[in-house]
């Protein structure tokens, strides 16, 4: 996840999210501890969906949904779909704007050197917990 992803999402939850929606997503965040089991799954659903990362977008897991921890890349990489790299462009090239790249040969550029991998972190090393504490307050802010 980008630091925008990071933040969009934060936005969704504190701003966009019912109250009892909310409540059970900042718990989650809070608990989090650095697993790889999504904070934003609800019941086996994603509660943050509108705004899901890039990553989410763009890989598909099919069967079972994830299992506690799972890494379903390596667990079971037949159940997972990974799009050619043209699609990884095409998402990369509307997101890098939002990084002040515009020109399409700096997008270009930006897509071959790497850098929506490189100004990323997978989620579950993302300090959810912080967030979540550091957001609590902020849910009484105008959206």
């Amino acid at each position: 996840m980008t630091e925008l992803e990071i933040l969009g999402v934060l936005w969704f939850v504190i701003h966009k999210q019912e109250d009892s929606v909310r409540a059970l997503v900042l718990d989650r965040m809070i608990n989090h501890k650095l697993s790889a089991e999504c904070p934003f799954l609800l019941q086996s659903r994603c509660s943050v969906y509108p705004v899901r990362p890039l990553a989410c977008r763009i890989l598909h897991v099919f069967g079972a949904p994830c299992k506690p921890d799972e890494i379903p890349v390596e667990s079971r990489p037949d159940d997972i779909w990974i799009p050619s790299r043209d699609v990884g462009r095409n998402a990369a090239m509307a997101m890098l704007a939002y990084f002040g790249i515009t020109r399409t040969q700096d997008k270009v550029r930006a897509f071959n050197e790497g850098f929506i991998p490189a100004n990323s972190l997978p989620m579950s090393e993302v300090q959810w917990e912080s967030l979540a504490r550091a957001s609590l307050g902020a849910d009484k802010r105008p959206a």
